[in-house]
């Protein structure tokens, strides 16, 4: 795994009732962020529900209110996850020469399943060596500075 998260779980026990898949995102306005073409991001349609994933690339002027997708799914069936994963192997619907997961669940979508997001609580990102340097150095640093935590 590749990142630390913190959601509610009321909510997705209330959103997972009704809906196919579940996207977890956050938004990245309070991140610091090298490259905003590194995420996948959500667009939601006036249903409130996912109608695209856009990987690897913005969606707006101002990504970081955008819903970035933070690489943890949900799938009511089990067989929709392997479907989606079949249909872009078929069809080779790969990103920068990869298969992601978020990218495959746009054939599900197609399918007329319903996607929502979960936007979490929490989200520290792991995922490279620049987010995981910068996490060791914050762990440290309130660590070493125990008082700073009670400010």
């Amino acid at each position: 795994c590749d990142h630390i998260l913190k959601y509610n779980f009321s909510e997705f026990d209330k959103i997972s009732k009704n809906n196919d898949v579940i996207i977890f995102v956050t938004k990245l306005k309070s991140k610091i962020i090298k490259n905003y073409n590194s995420f996948a991001y959500c667009k939601i349609n006036e249903n409130n529900l996912v109608s695209k994933i856009v990987e690897k690339k913005t969606i707006s002027k101002k990504p970081q209110n955008d819903f970035a997708v933070v690489g943890t799914f949900w799938f009511k069936n089990l067989s929709d996850c392997f479907l989606s994963q079949d249909i872009a192997l078929k069809k080779k619907s790969k990103v920068n020469e990869e298969y992601y997961v978020g990218n495959n669940i746009n054939h599900l979508i197609k399918l007329g399943k319903k996607v929502k997001v979960l936007e979490v609580e929490t989200w520290i990102n792991l995922g490279d060596i620049f987010s995981y340097t910068e996490y060791i150095y914050w762990k440290n640093f309130f660590n070493k500075n125990l008082d700073l935590k009670h400010c």
